[in-house]
Formats: structure tokens, sequence, C-alpha cells
């Protein structure tokens, strides 16, 4: 490693860089992404030099098509250089598109219906890392695109601020744990930057939290060509203070551009002759030991999706007023299913109001998909909850994790089994846990393990730890709000007991419930009801009120399992 000629700048390899950054973010240094178009190549986004190219071969071909291309563009752009197309991109764009609106409707074109791909699902994995991931989510970028955060939603869990326009950047505060995306000369649907007047000076919001953010930390720049004078006027305006932890150039060559200028007489920065994006970033996954990505993420999406229809279904099934058009919409709707589903959602229907059909159907389903761990798994349950055949159950929960041994869904319907049918905790736990391994964020999961922890092993720290990662993914859902209330109650955190019960919506709780396939609502107002009485102090007419209501539950053969309240 050594200083180039001419400049400060030293020159670093990839691997050298990547290693480089574990150590820092290792250790208590943070660093800011500057992402430009280069980085949405792969995913099929052009770069700015080959927009530019097409566009001026459009020109040429609608404005003279008999004149040479290379004397029309020699007369018409004769500041343009073939070699660095990309400098000529604002005067080309400007004089194909000529009106604001025809500008962004070809910048959408360009961006639409492209997905994040193997580079931007691992970047996300990285500043998403539980370690490394809150002192490097910070990312600047000129591109119009949505790639990094669509990148975070579709492969992560994490929901990062997008600042898309200058009146938005005052929520860009330092210090957030939430990744951050500015967005430095738009976005694709509102307003985009690309006149040579608009982006000749950066809007004061947006050199206001350049400055709040790079004070002490390192700049990475990946696939940034460096042409934008507004950008770099801001750079340069920054104190010297700023970027404490330097800068590093991602690319094959620093730009010959007044950027480029200041990259070569400022202290600590460093060229890292690399130019791909997605092969940067497999380096990145190797030295950082990243995942890829999971399917279970997607499979969840498509699971609630079904499991809210499935609910639909009974809930316009078990209503004799239900609209006729609305009756023919969800049978049409089921119609369209095709897989193990069509046959799920059939039996659903018949489950409460004739068991022997639905039976039969979930039989001739599992002849034609005989492999599917969700069907065998629905069966299952079938047989559990509804025909009590609890060894025809067992057996068919055994062919669904024969199916899929990496189904957390099936791992974990059958820990309940074997907790509440046959009473083998140990073999529930142990499925509980293997469950939760594979698939640590499903709310459901973590929420009956949480129960299983506080009702059979009595161990209320860690269920209340459980119950707290399930309220995280689903901090609204009744079910885990009350039980742990319930919990906290019983371990005479009042307080905290109230504050998490409060927050349930008694009124509204059966509904609630009934989106979330569940039919235990009455249980656990019940169950409310008795920890208000027994641990909230309240009396007087409040008091009288939750003693008749208690009652009423009672005579209605309300119960919750376990609980006999036998005299």
């Amino acid at each position: 490693m050594g200083e180039t000629a001419g400049d400060r700048i030293q020159k670093i390899e990839v691997e050298e860089f990547v290693r480089r950054l574990k150590r820092l973010l290792e250790g208590d240094a943070q660093t800011a992404w500057f992402l430009g178009a280069g980085t949405s190549r792969s995913s099929g986004i052009p770069l700015a030099g080959e927009l530019t190219e097409r566009w001026l071969r459009q020109l040429h071909s609608e404005a003279a098509p008999k004149e040479p291309y290379d004397d029309y563009v020699a007369r018409t752009f004769p500041d343009h250089d073939p070699k660095d197309p990309a400098a000529s991109y604002s005067d080309v764009m400007t004089r194909l598109f000529q009106t604001a609106a025809d500008q962004q409707e070809e910048i959408e074109r360009l961006v639409t219906r492209h997905d994040p791909g193997f580079g931007y699902a691992t970047f996300a994995q990285l500043i998403e890392h539980a370690g490394c991931g809150p002192k490097c989510n910070v990312v600047f970028t000129t591109n119009f695109d949505d790639l990094v955060a669509d990148a975070l939603y579709l492969y992560t869990r994490t929901r990062p601020l997008v600042v898309s326009h200058a009146s938005l950047a005052d929520f860009a505060a330092s210090g957030r744990t939430r990744p951050t995306i500015v967005k430095l000369h738009g976005d694709a649907m509102l307003a985009p930057l690309n006149d040579a007047n608009q982006l000749a000076q950066l809007h004061e919001a947006y050199r206001e939290v350049l400055d709040r953010h790079l004070r002490d930390r390192a700049l990475i720049f990946l696939g940034y060509g460096g042409h934008d004078k507004g950008v770099t006027d801001a750079l340069k305006a920054l104190p010297t203070a700023s970027i404490a932890r330097g800068v590093y150039w991602v690319g094959n060559r620093i730009p010959d551009t007044e950027l480029g200028e200041w990259l070569r007489h400022r202290p600590e920065t460093f060229h890292v002759p690399h130019l791909d994006f997605d092969e940067l970033m497999a380096v990145v996954q190797q030295v950082f030991d990243l995942p890829h990505p999971k399917g279970d993420r997607f499979e969840s999406l498509l699971k609630r999706y079904q499991d809210t229809f499935t609910t639909l279904q009974g809930e316009v099934d078990a209503d004799d007023t239900t609209p006729e058009v609305i009756r023919d919409s969800v049978d049409s709707a089921r119609a369209k299913f095709d897989t193990w589903f069509a046959v799920q959602a059939e039996a659903a229907r018949y489950k409460e109001s004739d068991p022997d059909r639905a039976d039969q159907i979930y039989r001739e389903g599992i002849e034609t998909f005989s492999t599917s761990a969700s069907l065998l798994e629905a069966y299952a349950s079938f047989l559990f909850q509804v025909r009590h055949d609890h060894d025809n159950a067992e057996a068919h929960y055994r062919r669904a994790i024969d199916a899929d041994p990496t189904d957390a869904v099936v791992l974990g319907n059958y820990a309940n089994f074997l907790t509440y049918v046959r009473n083998d905790h140990d073999a529930a736990e142990i499925h509980f846990r293997r469950a939760i391994d594979i698939n640590p964020t499903i709310a459901n999961l973590l929420g009956t393990y949480a129960s299983f922890l506080r009702n059979v092993r009595r161990d209320h720290d860690t269920a209340d730890t459980y119950f707290r990662r399930a309220l995280e993914n689903r901090p609204t859902d009744p079910f885990y709000l009350g039980n742990h209330a319930g919990l906290l109650w019983g371990l005479g955190r009042v307080d905290e007991a109230r504050a998490s019960w409060d927050l349930v919506d008694v009124s509204n709780i059966a509904s609630q419930m009934a989106v979330l396939g569940s039919s235990a609502a009455p249980s656990l107002i019940l169950e409310g009801d008795i920890y208000r009485l027994a641990n909230d102090g309240v009396d007087g007419e409040r008091r009288t009120e939750l003693l008749e209501h208690l009652r009423d539950l009672l005579l209605d053969g309300v119960r919750t399992r376990g609980w006999t309240f036998e005299l």
C-alpha cells in the first residue's frame, strides 16, 4: 500500500478494504455510504452514461437522421466527451425530455419493475446486522430507484426511514438505529432533479444532513461517477474535522472532476480499484459471514395472505346476511387457488358445520399433495382440535415434519400438541427450540413458547423475554398483550401489567382474534377480569362491573385451559 504519485490517495485492494471495514465496525467507528448508479446496474437499471448514449441516438434519429451521428453530436453538444458520456447526462436528458412531467415519466419508466438482486440483498443484510448494522446504516444516494429500501423490505424485516425530498430532511436525525436513506436528487415519483441548474447546488436541508451525519464517520462511495456539482460543493464545504474516519472511493479510477480533485487533496482518502457492486458484496458476505436470505420471509407473507383469506371465508360462510356479491367474490377467489391451499380453504368451510365432509376433503387432498407439510399439518390440527383423534393427529404431524423438517410452523404446532395432549414437555421444548432456531421472528411461535415457559416450566423471566419478542413482531396482538399482562400481574409488576392490558381493545377483541385465526377471545377476557380483580386493586362500582362480567362469562361456559374454577 503506497501513496499514488501526484496526490494523497492511498490504494488498497478490495479484500483489504472489506477486512478493514469489518475491523472498523467491530470497534467504535461508524461509516456512511454514498451510492451511485453503478450499484443498480445489475438490477437492470442503466448507468447514466448508457442512458446518455441511448438518448443521443434518439435525438439524432428524431432531429437529423440524415446527418452523420458524430457530426450531429459535435454540433449539438460541443462539450460532450464520448469517453465520459455521463458528464452530458443532464444536458441530453433535458433536450430530449423538455418538461418536468416528461422527465419524471422517463425516470419512473426506467426504475419501475426492477427488483434488488444479490448485491442489494447482501447490502441489506449488512446494514441490518445486529452488531455492525447500527454503525453503517446511513445511506446517501443520487439514485432515483428504491432498491435499497426494497432490499430491506424483501430480504429482512427492517423498514428504513427514506428521505425522498428535501422537505423531509429534518427527520434524518443522527443517532437513529433504523436505517436512513437520503435521496439527494429526489425520488422517481417526487420531482426528481435532472436539470443542470437544479443539480448545481444541493438543497440547504441536505447540506445540513451531510454535515450532521459525516462528522465522525467514514464515507464510502460505491458506483458513483462524481459529476454532480451540488454534491461536490457540499462535501467541499464540510468542516475540516468531518469524515474523521476517512473517505473510501470504490471504483476503477478516481474521476477527473472537481470531486476527484477534492479526493486527491484531502487527507486519509483511499482508492479501492474495483467496480462491480455484486462482486464487492460477495466479499462482504464472506468476510462478515452474512447468511443468504431465507425463503421463509416470503412464505410468511404468503401464509398471512392465506390465513386472512381463510378467516374471511369462515366469516362469510357463517353469516347468513352476507351480501350475495361478497359471497360470490369469495367463492371466486377460492376457485383461483390451484395448490394445497385450495384443499385447505375448501376443508375450512366445513370443519365446524360438517366435519365428515372436511375430513374427506383433507384426505383426498393429501392423496394429491402428499408431500405438502402445510397441508399435512393443517389436517393434523383439524384432527387434534375438531375430531379429537389424537393418535391420527400425531401421525400426520410426524408426516408433516418428515416432509419438511425445517418448517417452523409445523414444529411449533407439534410442540403445542405434545404439551397439551401428550404432556411430554421435554419433547415439546426440543421442538419449540428447533422451530425458533429456524425462524426466530414468527410471533405466534414466540408467544406460544412464552406461554409454555410460563405455564409449564414456571420460568417467568424467560417467558417475559419471549412475550416481548412476540410483541415486537405483532405489537397489537390481544393474545400476547393479555397473556403478558397476566404474567406481569403474577410477578407483582402491576404498573407494567396494567399498561400491557390497557393496550388490549376489549370491545373489539373477538374480531381482532378472529383475524388472527384464534377463537380464544372469551377466555382471554375472562383471564383479564380475574387478574384485575385479584391484583389491580379495583373497588366500588368498577369491581361490581367486573364481577358481573366474570359471572356472565362463567355461566356461558367460558373456561381457560388448566383453570377448573371448582369450589
